[in-house]
């Protein structure tokens, strides 16, 4: 485990492995980015890989699983608005069933291709 400040300030601390001469993270860690944006979380290869946490500097928030750096799997996105998604996504986009939660606190059920919504219905409560 350690701690490390790249040449463009982002920061990182957290389990690291040497390997051919450079620092490769793995397993969990913190990484800080020149932007402000955080991810907390599982590293595999030096990727975010596994489950984790994405604060962006917009202030949208994403947990769930990651593969290759990449919003892949299960998860949930909060925007600064206060709505949300809960589903599936695919290569860092909404993709699949899930639930959208809008400002007024309505939730939408249906399937997801990026910035469509196919078929949505509104869950009654």
């Amino acid at each position: 485990k350690g701690s490390f400040v790249f040449p463009s300030g982002e920061t990182y601390i957290g389990e690291y492995i040497e390997k051919d001469g450079c620092i490769r993270r793995v397993g969990k860690g913190v990484h800080h980015a020149a932007d402000s944006s955080v991810y907390s979380g599982r590293w595999k290869d030096d990727k975010l890989n596994g489950e984790g946490e994405h604060r962006h500097c917009s202030g949208i928030v994403y947990k769930g699983q990651f593969v290759n750096s990449e919003y892949h799997g299960s998860g949930k996105m909060q925007w600064p608005n206060g709505c949300t998604y809960t589903g599936t996504f695919e290569n860092n986009r909404i993709q699949g069933h899930g639930d959208f939660k809008d400002e007024n606190g309505k939730v939408w059920v249906g399937n997801f291709e990026g910035n469509k919504a196919i078929g949505l219905v509104l869950k009654l409560t």
